[in-house]
């Protein structure tokens, strides 16, 4: 059986209000579980990051994936020569500088319920984040993520 998250899910800002409507939720990772549960809000409300989730729109919701993005730079002062000449290869020459726009993908976590089962609900998540921070409003301004 295949599991789009576009198809199966609804995407959300996530807080109190989203969690307690949800089935508990657990990554296996005691961290990132207590970053969502306890910190992402606070983190949220201190502009250091937002978090977002994917909720299934079946009753019994339940979050398949969340994931903290925030605005970053790259420092090209950082990387190794090859890194930067990749990096700067598309860019005018006129417009290389020492750092560039990026987003951060903070924290990062897939229900362990929908873990291993092959509905690649990360690389799904990844796909989205990329497309949505880009088009079609470019959100951000960022260069790369």
């Amino acid at each position: 059986m295949d599991f789009s998250l576009y198809t199966h899910c609804v995407l959300l800002a996530y807080n109190e209000e989203v969690r307690k409507q949800c089935s508990a939720f657990s990554c296996g990772n005691t961290e990132l579980d207590k970053f969502f549960e306890k910190d992402a809000e606070n983190y949220a409300v201190e502009m250091l990051g937002k978090s977002y989730c994917w909720v299934t729109d079946d009753e019994q919701k339940q979050i398949v994936a969340i994931f903290t993005v925030s605005n970053d730079s790259i420092k090209t002062k950082d990387l190794l020569s090859s890194s930067k000449n990749k990096l700067q290869r598309h860019i005018n020459n006129l417009k290389r500088g020492r750092s560039y726009p990026a987003v951060l993908i903070g924290r990062f976590a897939v229900n362990k319920l929908f873990q291993g089962n092959g509905y690649k609900i990360g690389s799904q998540t990844m796909n989205f984040i990329k497309s949505w921070l880009i088009e079609p409003d470019d959100k951000t301004a960022c260069r790369f993520w």
